[in-house]
Formats: structure tokens, sequence, C-alpha cells
């Protein structure tokens, strides 16, 4: 399931009806969510107020990523991404993205983007058994590079419980 940016926010609070919230975080399904809809989703007072949301990270701009555990299901299956070095491009410009703190417990990065692990634009976060997966990235899927298409194309895929 993807919480996209045609989503109920005001880019500060999850200004969607309670009812939706809760259906949406009731699903057995993972969580994909998209940029800043996503990241209220998944932090403002109103959303979930998990650790991977609003208020606990800080935007930038980046192009090229650095992939952590390339053997990872979701870089090979259904379709490979590739990289040189263990790097990556998911889009074909810089663009805005949200950075989670991984050194929070149970926030897992996919990708960082120095060799130091600090924040991370794609984070999972597994709770009470539910998964949710914050891709921070804000581009439109159009001017994503065939890499960011398959990443993101293996996360949904992988979402089926």
């Amino acid at each position: 399931m993807i919480i996209g940016p045609d989503t109920f926010t005001n880019s500060v609070t999850w200004s969607g009806p309670a009812t939706a919230r809760d259906r949406i975080a009731s699903t057995a399904k993972r969580i994909i969510g998209w940029g800043r809809v996503g990241y209220v989703y998944f932090g403002s007072s109103n959303g979930l107020g998990l650790p991977i949301g609003y208020g606990n990270g800080v935007w930038g701009y980046v192009l090229r990523l650095q992939v952590l555990e390339p053997t990872s299901g979701c870089w090979q299956t259904p379709y490979q991404v590739t990289m040189t070095n263990n790097v990556t491009t998911l889009s074909t410009q810089s663009v805005q993205s949200v950075m989670i703190p991984v050194l929070t417990q149970g926030v897992k990065a996919l990708v960082s983007y120095t060799n130091t692990v600090v924040r991370s634009s794609i984070v999972t976060l597994e709770t009470n058994g539910h998964s949710s997966v914050l891709w921070g990235c804000t581009e439109n899927p159009a001017r994503m590079t065939e890499n960011g298409k398959r990443l993101l194309f293996n996360l949904v895929e992988a979402s089926s419980l």
C-alpha cells in the first residue's frame, strides 16, 4: 500500500480522517510512505507517530546513493538493481529527499549518502509485526532511472504478505 503525494496532508500534519489513517495502519500489508506525505503520515501527531516520520528527519538533495546490504532481496527480486561499487542512481537529477536518523531502534537503512551511515532517505521500520517503508525521495516516477523504478517495484512487490 502506498501513501502518495495525492493523500491528505498540509506538509506538517496528516489531515485525513482518523478512520482512513486507522484503516491504513491496520492493514496486514507493508505501507510505503512516499516523500513528504509519507513522512507526515508516519510521524505527525495526527499520523502514526513513528520514528521514520515527521519531526525526525532533515531535508537535502541527493543523486547518487551508497547501497547498504547489496545482496538483500529488495535489490535483486524480482528485478535486479544495477550498481557500481555498491553505488546506484535512482533519479535522472538531484532530488529533494528527507533523511531519517538510522540510530533509532528498529530503523533500518537501505541506502546512505556516505560510507558512514547516519541518515537515510529509504528506511524500513518493523513494529508489532507490521512493516513500514519511508521512500523519502520526492521525485516524480517519470524522472526515475530504471534502477529507481526497479527498486520501488521490488519494495511494492515484497509488501504482499
